[in-house]
C-alpha cells in the first residue's frame, strides 16, 4: 500500500511564506500524532474495500435486473483495479493535509465540504450525479461531526494551542470528518461508475471509516494531553 510515513519536513516550500512557525518543544508530538493517523486510516481503508467487495458481490447477486447484477459486477472488477490508486489518494491526502497545516498554518489546511449555500440556479445547474455525490459527501461529513462533536472540540482546542493558540474548527482540522471525507471524495473521483454504485461505495466509507474515528480522536486526545 502506498502510504509514505516520510518524516514531516517543518521547514516548508520556499516559494510559499509560511505564516507561523511550529515551537521546536512542539515537533515531537505533533510527529507522535502524525504517526497515529499513519498507524490507524491505512487500517480502516483496508477493511472498507474488503467490506465493499463483499457487498456488491451481494447486491450483484440479488439483483433484480442484468443491468444491474453488470452494473456491479463491473463495479467489482474497477474497484479492484483501482484500489492501490484509491489508497494512495486518499491515505496520502490526509497526510498532506496534516503536514500542511503544521508547514503554512490552520487556515491552510484541508477545506470542508462546500456549504451547502447554493442558490436555486446554482443547483439548477450542476448534474444531477455530482449533487448525489456532494450531499453523499455531506451527509458523511455531518454524521462524523455530530457523532464525535465532544472529542473535535477537544482536538480543535489542543491543535489551535500547539500551533500558536489560534482557532481551529471543523475547516480548518486537518482531520476532521471533512477532511478526511473530501479526501477520500477526490480519490475516487476517477471511478467511471454509475451513481447508484459511487453512492453504494460512499455508504460503505461511511459505516467502516467514519463510523470508526472516534477511535482515531479518542487516540489523538490522550497523547495530545498526556
Amino acid at each position: 500500500m502506498a502510504f509514505s510515513n516520510n518524516i514531516i519536513s517543518f521547514d516548508g516550500n520556499k516559494a510559499l511564506e509560511s505564516r507561523f512557525t511550529l515551537r521546536e518543544e512542539h515537533r515531537g508530538i505533533v510527529g507522535a500524532c502524525r504517526q497515529v493517523v499513519f498507524n490507524t486510516i491505512p487500517k480502516l481503508t483496508d477493511e472498507m474495500f474488503e467490506k465493499l467487495d463483499d457487498t456488491l458481490y451481494e447486491l450483484a447477486d440479488k439483483a433484480d435486473s442484468n443491468h444491474m447484477q453488470t452494473a456491479y459486477f463491473d463495479a467489482m472488477r474497477e474497484v479492484r483495479k483501482e484500489r492501490e490508486k484509491i489508497e494512495s489518494g486518499f491515505n496520502g491526502g490526509i497526510l498532506e493535509g496534516y503536514d500542511n497545516f503544521w508547514k503554512y498554518g490552520p487556515a491552510t489546511g484541508q477545506s470542508a465540504s462546500p456549504e451547502k449555500d447554493l442558490d436555486s440556479e446554482n443547483f439548477s445547474l450542476m448534474e444531477n450525479a455530482d449533487l448525489e455525490e456532494g450531499l453523499a459527501v455531506d451527509n458523511m461529513v455531518s454524521r462524523g461531526e455530530n457523532r464525535y462533536y465532544r472529542d473535535l472540540y477537544a482536538l480543535d482546542q489542543r491543535l489551535g494551542s500547539l500551533a500558536g493558540g489560534v482557532a481551529v474548527d471543523r475547516i480548518s482540522n486537518p482531520l476532521a470528518p471533512a477532511a478526511i471525507c473530501n479526501s477520500f471524495h477526490e480519490a475516487t473521483r476517477g471511478l467511471a461508475l454509475d451513481i447508484p454504485v459511487m453512492l453504494v461505495i460512499y455508504k460503505n466509507f461511511e459505516q467502516v471509516v467514519v463510523d470508526a474515528l472516534g477511535g482515531l480522536y479518542e487516540q489523538l486526545n490522550r497523547q495530545l494531553a498526556e
